[in-house]
């Protein structure tokens, strides 16, 4: 079985929010997540990402992991609008 490790550095802030897509609704994809099933996996960091279109409250319990570190990341993606809980991952053709 071959290594499925597959890196692509994100440049843009298009490519970004692909990627954030990809990440906080990917459980969609391998779950064949359908209506009636959470809209964000309550297993990853979705409950605390805060690009959501609509506000939540997060979770009481700390939030996991680092603050963004790149501008990119922080905020510059959102020029491609916020995410809506209901996006999921494009499927390849």
């Amino acid at each position: 079985m071959g290594d499925r490790y597959h890196r692509r550095d994100l440049t843009s802030p298009k490519q970004v929010r692909i990627g954030l897509v990809y990440v906080l609704a990917n459980h969609k994809k391998h779950y064949r997540a359908t209506s009636g099933a959470p809209r964000i996996d309550p297993f990853s960091t979705a409950p605390w990402f805060e690009g959501w279109v609509h506000v939540r409250k997060p979770p009481d319990e700390p939030k996991p992991g680092k603050e963004a570190g790149t501008h990119l990341l922080r905020s510059l993606w959102k020029r491609h609008g916020l995410i809506h809980p209901g996006e999921a991952p494009r499927v390849a053709p």
